[in-house]
């Protein structure tokens, strides 16, 4: 997804946005069901389903995506803070 053309700053936005909804649409990433991390390339994520953990690829490497805290400041490095207590919401 590419908003409004290349060298363009704009939202890419799922769901009706504004107010919200009782029926949001979910953001959901692919889930990897065995153990070990696929071919990856930064900026990267998926849901392993054998550890239970979010991973990121970044800096030419997988991590965990949320550290040992948990809590929205992953989402908030991925989305802006305006958007971590939606993410966060829809996680837990």
């Amino acid at each position: 997804m590419q908003p409004l053309g290349s060298g363009t700053t704009g939202d890419v936005q799922i769901g009706e946005g504004g107010t919200g909804s009782t029926t949001p649409d979910l953001f959901k990433l692919d889930v990897k069901s065995n153990a070990g991390d696929p071919t990856g390339a930064n900026g990267a994520m998926y849901y392993n389903a054998s550890t239970n953990k979010f991973r990121c690829f970044q800096a030419s490497a997988w991590a965990d995506c949320i550290g040992a805290g948990g809590g929205p400041d992953f989402w908030k490095l991925v989305c802006g803070s305006q958007y971590a207590p939606i993410f966060s919401y829809i996680m837990s």
